[in-house]
């Protein structure tokens, strides 16, 4: 029995150190590299997103909606495993949003379309903190505004960016993943929300269960340490 139990405490350790070695490679990593959070293209618009016309059976939806169909004005258009398309029509302002959820990432896109169905805007959302670039269109689909997310300090420009990286290089993505390597947490589904610091501003929390109260860490965004 003493042996079943220096055995088991044995492995314990092994399976600790080897876990405790991962993370601080993984922070290594993540101060020097960044190109995790761009999610593979992820954050590029697809041209034809710019009108509506872009999601067919969104357009048919909302035409029914304006003939008083009495649709839901928030529905599901279009489901697979990698993604889920829901739309949002409102009928007072005639502005129709596009949600796309992208299941892999638990990245939120949206995509906010003027009464003539041209994009006035699209942003990106994880667990719900804004991420990736907010983007402003005027009338003619031109760009008016782009806001960086992806790090604790959103920023405008090129400049601002590049101070921001160098001070808090630990972007949301790899913010959660720390955090999850840190718990031990595999099922992507256990992920609850992730949030910029207010009071202790250089720091992400990221949040774990399915409802609050819920296991929350704190991930420096200097040197990506957990706590």
């Amino acid at each position: 029995m003493k042996r079943v139990i220096l055995f088991l405490t044995v492995l314990v350790w092994m399976v600790g150190c080897s876990t405790h070695k991962e993370l601080n490679q993984l922070r290594r990593q993540y101060v020097k590299n960044d190109d995790i959070c761009d999610c593979n293209g992820l954050f590029n618009l697809r041209e034809k997103y710019k009108t509506l016309d872009a999601f067919p059976k969104a357009v048919e939806l909302v035409d029914s909606m304006r003939k008083g169909y009495g649709l839901k004005k928030l529905m599901v258009f279009y489901e697979d495993s990698l993604v889920r398309k829901t739309l949002r029509y409102n009928t007072p302002t005639s502005l129709a949003y596009i949600y796309i959820y992208h299941k892999p990432f638990h990245v939120l896109q949206i995509l906010s379309y003027e009464y003539n169905f041209q994009l006035e805007y699209r942003s990106y959302e994880f667990e719900p903190v804004g991420i990736g670039q907010f983007v402003r269109y005027d009338t003619l689909g031109n760009v008016q505004k782009k806001i960086y997310k992806n790090y604790i300090k959103p920023y405008e420009t090129e400049k601002e960016g590049r101070k921001i990286k160098r001070k808090y290089p630990i972007c949301w993505r790899e913010a959660y993943l720390l955090a999850k390597k840190f718990t031990g947490i595999k099922d992507d589904k256990e992920v609850y929300r992730l949030s910029r610091g207010t009071i202790k501003k250089q720091y992400w929390y990221v949040a774990f269960g399915n409802n609050p109260p819920n296991d929350i860490y704190m991930v420096n965004a200097k040197n990506g340490k957990v706590k």
